[in-house]
């Protein structure tokens, strides 16, 4: 999933940037990287479809405990399930077979869900590395106590790791949205001058 995540990433960045020549030539390829990056999200849904059933089971909190299992819905139900309708509508009708079926009109309609997409997607990578990093809290149990004693080093780096991941996320869906909204004033200040002029 990082893969199309990263390829998403890069999509939604380039278009919250000043039109500079590189942004320019990454946004010429943007239409086929969503489509890239979309076949690679669909897989991973098809392929965590089941977490969403489990997660409304009892067996949900003893798998990964407390608070791990309240912050691990958040992320599959009430954050996944927004994510996966703002993912599909953009991404199917990025494929040209589609869009070509569509009114200018409406296709740019549907291209406005890859806004609240973009910051769902921030949200659910956040909420998904702090629910891993919560895994065994209050960390005394006697699974962690066994992973700590037999590679104490690997468990460390992979809860700084997750710890990482959280505020990589958080810092990417604060810095798009500052992005998208510097641009917007900026694009508005243009025609307003351009009105004047």
């Amino acid at each position: 999933a990082y893969t199309g995540v990263c390829l998403y990433f890069i999509v939604m960045f380039a278009g919250a940037l000043d039109r500079t020549p590189w942004v320019k030539r990454l946004l010429s390829v943007r239409s086929e990287l969503s489509v890239i990056g979309g076949i690679v999200i669909a897989a991973h849904l098809v392929r965590v479809v089941g977490f969403l059933a489990l997660s409304l089971t009892p067996m949900w909190e003893r798998v990964w405990g407390q608070p791990a299992a309240s912050v691990m819905f958040a992320a599959a139900v009430i954050v996944g399930v927004p994510l996966t309708l703002t993912f599909l509508v953009p991404w199917i009708t990025s494929f040209k077979v589609v869009r070509k079926r569509l009114s200018a009109k409406a296709w740019k309609r549907t291209q406005l869900l890859a806004y609240p997409f973009v910051i769902l997607m921030a949200a659910q990578g956040f909420l998904l590395a702090v629910g891993h990093a919560l895994y065994g809290y209050p960390y005394d149990g006697l699974a962690l106590t066994a992973a700590f004693a037999t590679d104490p080093a690997g468990w460390l780096a992979s809860f700084a790791g997750q710890v990482a991941t959280a505020w990589l996320y958080l810092a990417l869906g604060v810095g798009y949205v500052v992005l998208r909204l510097r641009k917007r004033a900026r694009d508005r200040a243009r025609r307003a001058a351009a009105l004047a002029g």
